[in-house]
């Protein structure tokens, strides 16, 4: 259904624009380019022997004169900005009928540059063609990118044209002059009137929504790392450069107190950075090496050179590590593989970790574990006495398929004291006093004493619980099993404080749990998602990276005796200045049982409720909620800026809500989520008149690609829709998958496709194809090993069979997550024009990216 073009004026309210009005409607559409930004000219130079040849042959010309970068063009100045190669604003430039005329009518023979600015918003995908006519030579930038120009002049004039595609963002149109004297420029916009005259806008401010680079660019604090001591803090960062895509990664450190810049350590490759337990130094692993700097020194030592060690660990004393080596079982035969067991379809299987100690005073290493099974490593004690860690043992014939053995290791006597060996293991930690050590698992690993169900239910084994086990005595104490959020990790600070991090409905949270009172208490924390906190070893101070719902990741320093919040690092602040996003606001769905089904909204910028929107609804569906990250792979401020409404909630068995919560995805496979996510997109379009109702589409990946699926074959609610990576035959994937069988533990406990056809067949999408009524898109990875691409083969198989409307489209050389730079900007419009395709009845994007073939 094509958007309304009242609705595309709507969406531009508040910002300065200009539709010209000498628009000419005839087999196209023309708009004249009449706001301009003007730098003051700057100097620039003949090299000097510029009239010698160069290597190539010829001598330097006007043209090489112009074409040098004198400066970065990836630039979006406002009226009145800083120009400043000049110690000047920028100026509205003065233009009658769309001429504009710059320069000085003396004579002269000085070379100068000066740089013209526009804004162009496209509201939509579309071609139009730039022209321009110049009384000088001229580059021309769209977006800081080179599309051509004028390098000679034919009777003192020059015309420039080019062929463009504009996908929905705003365009800094940049024209670079190289004059002497005066020049003059002329500009329009061509487009076919099929595409309506509103489709471009001009803007003379850089204020724009987001986009595709705001994204996956910029350069993203990680990590915010405080020293034992408290000194000083590193701040990791990295960034996606373009056009190739690599990734970038660097640290900086700075004293605490000051905020005063120490160290810039840039073009190192590093891994495991690290602050040492005691004074100053702080440790990461390059080249198969460990580098130990010593910042009160200023010294870099090698350690444990060219082994390959992985998984340092320091003593609290940092007379020695604990660190890993792997081992590979020899390839026998290379024309064949007969499989040992189901694990060992993953590459790695038949790779072996094992534990060692080295001295940093003598210099020495000592092998602490050996045999056939890899060993994990866990903690070492406070008192640098003993080490906990466990191994992995297949077990067929119970699940979770695997029994964890967990070991506490004596390092001076090499003793073994056997904690406990269990299906259903978990992570653990020392307390400060070394007398007990803190498990996380599932509800069920010390038998019902983590659970928290009323009724007869299998509990998720993926909403993690906390247990205190007492290392004299065995006894267990469970003490999450009242308490919602999932428990993610672990700090324990004192005999009396434990930290969690956890996911919290659809927040990551930080709570303060009291060991003698049993309560827990919220860290207030200033946005949403707490990606990563580092604790210092030994003061009450933590470094922790943080986003929201709309704000980009930052750094803080954390007080843990006052609980307060100081900003320290906002690497992004420039990137973002321009980017305006749409509000957000909450939405829950209650069910006829009762049910609270947690959502949350994106509104597209400038949004005006008396218009229609379409609507996109996005889910997971699974255990894990979907959160209030600010980007994440699928980027709702993006969908918002392309005019949807975007809907998102956190269906009935996802962790983070509580058991009882949480319980509901084990036997249930999406029948239960799948009529949740129809009821509720019906309640919010009924109560959100601006929603198109008849222009509703779903997305969901992975697990949410199985529910798109599914939901696509129990309702023609939605007008389309796209699975990413899902799953279309519950059973081929439970034995296909690299990880099928394993979260089927979970999934369907004690069910397989030989006793449970209800859930592997009846449930299963492909089984239920010819339900299937409208248009759906079915991404995938080739090289998904997660969920097979045979998933999404199966389903397209069918659907075609059946002279049903679908699309399959393989994202090359990826696997179940999109994450090479290119593929991932050519998915990301794949998804955009398969949206404006069925859900605004603008098929030309979807055409451009997959032109019609002759092959059928």
């Amino acid at each position: 259904m094509k958007l309304n073009k009242v609705i595309f004026s709507m969406m531009l309210v508040g910002l300065l624009f200009v539709i010209l009005p000498n628009i000419v409607r005839a087999e196209s559409i023309k708009i004249n380019l009449d706001k301009w930004l003007i730098s003051d000219p700057i100097t620039v130079n003949m090299p000097v022997s510029n009239n010698e040849l160069s290597i190539n042959g010829v001598p330097y010309a006007e043209k090489d004169l112009l074409q040098f970068k004198h400066l970065s063009l990836h630039i979006r100045p406002n009226e009145g900005d800083l120009f400043t190669p000049t110690n000047s604003k920028w100026e509205l430039a003065d233009c009658k009928n769309s001429l504009v005329e710059f320069g000085t009518k003396e004579e002269s023979d000085t070379y100068k540059v000066s740089y013209l600015v526009s804004y162009i918003e496209a509201n939509r995908w579309l071609k139009a063609k730039l022209n321009i006519e110049t009384s000088a030579l001229i580059e021309v930038f769209v977006n800081g990118k080179a599309v051509g120009g004028v390098y000679n002049l034919q009777d003192g004039k020059g015309i420039f044209s080019s062929q463009l595609d504009f996908e929905k963002q705003n365009y800094a149109l940049i024209i670079k002059v190289l004059h002497k004297n005066e020049a003059s420029i002329k500009a329009s916009i061509e487009f076919e009137e099929k595409y309506e005259a509103d489709a471009l806008s001009l803007k003379t401010n850089s204020g724009h929504f987001m986009d595709i680079d705001h994204v996956l660019l910029g350069s993203k604090i990680k990590d915010i790392k405080v020293s034992a001591n408290g000194n000083y803090y590193i701040a990791e960062y990295s960034e996606i450069t373009k056009p190739e895509g690599k990734v970038k990664r660097w640290f900086e450190i700075y004293e605490l107190k000051s905020k005063k810049l120490i160290q810039s350590v840039k073009g190192v490759s590093f891994d495991e950075l690290q602050w040492l337990p005691v004074g100053n130094s702080y440790s990461y692993v390059n080249e198969k090496s460990v580098w130990v700097y010593d910042l009160d020194h200023g010294s870099l030592k090698p350690y444990l050179a060219d082994i390959g060690a992985s998984n340092i660990v320091w003593a609290g004393d940092a007379s020695f590590m604990i660190y890993s080596l792997s081992e590979n079982a020899p390839n026998k035969n290379e024309l064949a593989h007969k499989l040992e067991n189901m694990q060992d379809r993953w590459p790695w299987y038949r790779s072996r970790a094992f534990l060692y100690k080295y001295n940093l005073n003598t210099k020495v290493s000592q092998r602490l574990t050996f045999g056939n099974l890899s060993t994990t490593f866990h903690d070492i004690s406070p008192d640098n006495k003993r080490i906990l860690y466990s191994e992995e043992e297949i077990d067929n014939a119970n699940r979770p398929y695997s029994k964890q053995y967990m070991y506490e290791l004596n390092l001076q006597s090499m003793t073994l004291d056997t904690l406990w060996v269990k299906n259903f293991g978990g992570d653990v930690n020392y307390s400060p006093d070394g007398k007990n050590i803190l498990v996380t698992g599932s509800p069920i690993m010390f038998g019902d004493k983590g659970l928290n169900l009323k009724r007869q239910k299998i509990a998720n084994d993926y909403d993690s619980q906390a247990y205190i086990f007492n290392l004299s005595t065995k006894a267990v104490k469970a003490i999450s099993k009242k308490f919602n959020p999932t428990i993610n990790s672990v700090h324990w600070v004192s005999n009396e404080t434990i930290y969690f991090t956890t996911t919290d409905r659809s927040y990551r949270n930080l709570y303060k749990y009291n060991v003698k009172t049993g309560r827990y208490q919220l860290v207030e924390q200033p946005l949403d998602i707490m990606s990563s906190i580092y604790f210092a070893e030994n003061v009450p101070i933590a470094g922790v990276v943080a986003n929201g719902i709309s704000s980009r990741d930052q750094g803080f320093i954390l007080n843990l005796k006052t609980g307060s919040f100081e900003k320290v690092i906002d690497s992004e602040k420039e990137f973002f200045k321009d980017v305006q996003l749409g509000e957000t606001k909450d939405w829950t769905y209650k069910t006829k049982k009762g049910v609270k089904i947690d959502g949350f909204v994106y509104y597209p910028p400038n949004f005006d409720k008396s218009k229609k929107y379409p609507l996109i609804v996005y889910y997971y569906a699974g255990t894990s909620p979907i959160d209030r990250n600010f980007r994440g792979r699928y980027p709702k401020h993006l969908y918002a800026a392309h005019g949807y409404v975007v809907y998102v909630l956190n269906p009935s068995g996802t962790v983070g809500y509580g058991q009882e919560y949480s319980a509901a995805h084990v036997n249930n496979w999406g029948i239960t989520v799948a009529d949740e996510i129809i009821k509720a997109t019906k309640a919010f379009t009924k109560s959100h008149t601006y929603v198109d109702a008849q222009n509703i589409g779903c997305m969901g990946a992975s697990y949410g690609g199985f529910t798109t699926m599914l939901l696509m074959t129990r309702t023609d609610l939605f007008a389309t829709a796209i699975s990413h990576a899902g799953i279309s035959s519950i059973s081929s994937y439970w034995g296909e998958g690299y990880w099928g069988y394993l979260y089927s533990a979970t999934a369907t406990a004690n069910s397989f496709p030989w006793n449970n056809r209800q859930v592997y067949v009846e449930q299963s999408p492909l089984f239920n194809a010819d339900k299937v009524v409208n248009p759906m898109l079915l991404l995938h990875g080739s090289k998904d090993t997660n969920v097979p691409i045979g998933e999404s083969l199966q389903m397209y198989a069918a659907l075609r069979l059946l002279g049903k409307p679908v699309e399959m489209v393989q994202i090359l050389g990826q696997d179940h997550t999109i994450l090479e730079y290119k593929r991932r900007v050519f998915w990301q419009k794949t998804i955009a024009a398969w949206f404006d395709k069925h859900l605004k009845d603008e098929p030309e994007w979807w055409k451009a990216l997959y032109p019609d073939t002759n092959l059928e």
